[in-house]
């Protein structure tokens, strides 16, 4: 478009008109859909796309990758892009980028990115001298590294106030109940709000124990479903409700043990000597219940 220059959009008059099937019979409908925008053409622009990290909750490192875009009309030459990593505020990571041509993406990525305990905002912030939409050139991601525990025994009982050293996910659907003639309490899903949800514990240091166990207390109150079917967990075929001991050692979720629950609290004791001498551990006990047709379709 020029400058000072009168321009015209028309949009037509007639309508699409067409038919669909509906409940037997034919419907007519009228459908005139527009999608117009008038955008800005730059010659010197880039912009971060996405932000995405990759930790297990329990490193004390990440790895941060990014997409970056060249949105202008120009291509970007080399080392004409700059990209900062900061984390919580502070720089922790530089690199100018190779040339980007115009209308090109480019995924790039920091390694071994430190973080703290707790939440950390992970901003990647781009540079290109002359940019003319310099309000697109950052974006951000979330890191969490986990409280690790390294002093045994180490003890979660659901007392007091939130927040605890256990987390849940999705956090809405679990809630701090008292036990029935009891003082104590526990903690309890909703499984009117998520059917696949799990506590996770905080990070465990096992580096010092060659046989470590987890013991703790379970009950449970299974709805029956509408089919008819028991509480039923592990078989396949069926529908399955109940418990699983997970952890992980890295990235990768590994099945520990099932564990099976009824209406009155039993206590379980669980080895877990597979992960003695473990420096960094972490374990979710997780509900289920899904289809699970032969393993074939559903469940988690």
């Amino acid at each position: 478009l020029t400058e000072s220059t009168e321009y015209y959009i028309v949009v037509a008059a007639d309508s699409l008109v067409g038919q669909s099937f509906i409940f037997g019979t034919y419907a007519s409908y009228t459908t005139a859909t527009f999608n117009l925008s008038i955008e800005k053409i730059v010659e010197h622009d880039v912009a971060i796309r996405s932000v995405n990290v990759s930790n297990s909750g329990c490193s004390a490192t990440t790895s941060v990758s990014y997409t970056i875009a060249n949105n202008g009309t120009l291509d970007a030459e080399e080392n004409a892009v700059s990209v900062v990593c900061n984390v919580n505020g502070a720089a922790v990571a530089n690199e100018t980028l190779p040339a980007i041509a115009s209308g090109a993406t480019l995924t790039r990525t920091f390694e071994n990115v430190a973080l703290a305990e707790g939440n950390n905002t992970i901003e990647i912030v781009a540079t290109l001298a002359g940019d003319e939409t310099p309000e697109n050139n950052s974006g951000e991601a979330t890191a969490t590294r986990n409280m690790v525990v390294a002093t045994y025994p180490f003890l979660e009982n659901f007392e007091g106030d939130e927040p605890f050293n256990w987390t849940a996910s999705p956090a809405n659907s679990w809630s701090i109940r008292q036990l029935e003639e009891s003082d104590n309490h526990f903690y309890m899903t909703d499984t009117a709000v998520s059917k696949n949800s799990y506590i996770a514990s905080p990070c465990l240091s096992f580096a010092e124990l060659d046989m470590p166990e987890l013991h703790f207390d379970v009950a449970a109150d299974y709805p029956v479903s509408s089919g008819g079917i028991g509480d039923i967990f592990g078989t396949g075929g069926v529908t399955t409700r109940g418990f699983v001991l997970g952890s992980i050692n890295g990235t990768t979720w590994d099945t520990v043990a099932p564990i099976e629950a009824t209406g009155v609290p039993v206590n379980k004791n669980i080895s877990l000597a597979r992960y003695a001498n473990e420096s960094s551990v972490q374990l979710r006990i997780i509900y289920n219940a899904g289809s699970n047709l032969g393993g074939l379709f559903g469940g988690t």
